[in-house]
């Protein structure tokens, strides 16, 4: 059964949305549901010390916000903190190779493939990015990287095409702990989130839609 999340986009806190969707994203498994809460409060004080560092008129007024996400221990954060910049990597490589895929089922075409790719299926991408992982054995990749990015792969898309538009305009491909804070990322990610999630159901990645964690957006 899928998952379903609403963001508020009004909340006086807008970390805590932010901290939820890149927890999310982390770590999607069926069986990681205490981990993912342990990230998401991770991930709230640090979005908290983020904001405090490059916004000191907020930092200097009278915040509501849970003593629990402002006081997380150094050694929390650092225990939850320990594989995230991997698994984002992992999330990253799993929406590009979903790409392809999404491209096909909207236009009916295929898109152009990466060099050595003749035909699109998921053993001949997953080759494909074997160079970049470091990894030699296609069955590491699709157990590693692919099989537990699948409950969000909509998600890693969406991530993944923002990363490729801000560097197509010529700029550095910021983390996403520091693009998410931006205003209109957030939603940005669940709206084209959103339209993958529609496109699988078309493409030939034959992804179960409950298998699917989703988000939705409210500004009440």
């Amino acid at each position: 059964m899928s998952t379903s999340n609403l963001i508020n986009l009004s909340a006086p806190q807008p970390y805590e949305g932010q901290a939820l969707f890149v927890a999310t994203l982390a770590r999607p498994g069926k069986n990681e549901a205490a981990e993912r809460h342990e990230l998401y409060l991770s991930l709230c004080s640090l979005l908290i010390r983020d904001r405090a560092s490059w916004d000191p008129a907020w930092a200097e007024q009278p915040q509501l916000m849970l003593p629990l996400h402002a006081c997380r221990r150094e050694a929390d954060i650092a225990r939850d903190m320990k594989t995230f910049d991997r698994r984002m990597r992992d999330r990253a490589t799993a929406g590009h190779i979903a790409i392809a895929f999404l491209q096909k089922a909207k236009s009916g075409k295929t898109p152009i493939l990466p060099k050595g790719v003749s035909r699109l299926n998921v053993e001949r991408m997953l080759a494909s990015v074997l160079p970049d992982l470091g990894m030699s054995d296609t069955g590491n990749v699709r157990t590693r990287v692919w099989t537990p990015s699948l409950p969000v792969i909509h998600l890693c898309a969406a991530w993944t095409t923002i990363v490729q538009d801000t560097t197509r305009a010529g700029l550095p491909a910021p983390p996403i702990l520091e693009a998410i804070q931006e205003a209109g990322v957030l939603a940005l990610l669940v709206e084209r989130g959103a339209e993958y999630a529609l496109l699988l159901e078309k493409s030939d990645l034959k992804i179960p839609q409950a298998s699917l964690h989703r988000f939705a957006l409210t500004k009440n």
